[in-house]
């Protein structure tokens, strides 16, 4: 149930209720099943607060804050949330067909079991989302992968990067093309980072392709998936690079690649001297 009184309060408008969550910061807002539908709450603080199951269909959360707020079942239908901070925000089973969600930021929300149709993600920060069984159809999400933005980096540099997301070919399985691609590359870099299907292909390259360098990059705060501190025991998987946001890791880019080189010159000296070893012992004489 909503407390009358925070209702009453951010009814009174953004600025009021702004002014008195810097005056009490120690009370956590409820608002559960409130009727805001429409409301005006551009820029509001609603951090931490209790949204469960409010109405708020075609209101404007433009730039709001939403940190770590809990929307959990909330219809949010063609809400206004672009620009909004819904970082480590509770949205499962939330309602946000046709909502405006560009430019937000939902690094590590939890959207298990949303309903998205029609839902506007363009530019928005998912970094770490959580989206077991969510509904979507339809998406806009155009500039919303970072690893777009990583691809257009790397081309800066000269480099012909292979992107791969893990959508499953129509004519070969993904262990298959996986490998494949593998072998046309000079390193790879792999975000382990709420990690699927990556999981299971980086064992196939790590103990197909021996003298591939791979450098893992997770998301700082993120735990490791268990198996990962194996892999890093070959010789040829770097150490796990902890980038704090997707800006972190492009500035980060050239500290990125120059490991793989450096981990590739270890390499291959390594065969070449192995291999010179086993000419000296087969034109040894007898």
């Amino acid at each position: 149930m909503a407390n009358d009184e925070h209702v009453a309060i951010l009814k009174k408008g953004v600025n009021a209720w702004n002014a008195w969550r810097d005056e009490n910061r120690d009370i956590r807002p409820f608002l559960t099943g409130a009727n805001l539908s429409e409301a005006d709450l551009s820029k509001a603080n609603l951090n931490v607060a209790h949204l469960n199951g409010a109405h708020l269909a075609g209101a404007n959360l433009s730039g709001a804050h939403l940190n770590e707020t809990h929307l959990n079942r909330a219809y949010l239908n063609k809400a206004n949330l672009s620009g909004a901070n819904l970082d480590e925000a509770h949205l499962d089973e939330a309602h946000l067909n046709g909502a405006h969600l560009n430019g937000a930021h939902l690094a590590g929300a939890n959207l298990n079991e949303a309903t998205l149709i029609d839902t506007d993600l363009t530019d928005a920060d998912l970094t770490g989302c959580r989206i077991f069984g969510i509904s979507a159809w339809r998406l806009k999400l155009e500039g919303a992968k970072q690893l777009d933005a990583l691809r257009d980096e790397l081309r800066n540099r000269n480099l012909l990067p292979i992107l791969f997301d893990f959508a499953i070919p129509a004519s070969r399985d993904v262990t298959e093309t996986i490998k494949t691609l593998a072998s046309l590359v000079r390193f790879v870099i792999a975000d382990v980072t709420d990690a699927t299907e990556v999981r299971v292909e980086l064992h196939n390259i790590v103990r197909d392709f021996p003298s591939l360098p791979i450098q893992p990059i997770l998301l700082r705060g993120h735990p490791e998936f268990v198996s990962l501190s194996h892999l890093t025991r070959f010789p040829w998987v770097l150490p796990i690079f902890e980038y704090d946001h997707p800006e972190h890791l492009l500035a980060s880019l050239d500290k990125i690649i120059l490991a793989p080189d450096a981990k590739m010159k270890v390499l291959e000296d390594a065969l070449e001297e192995g291999r010179r070893k086993i000419e000296a012992e087969l034109i040894k004489p007898r």
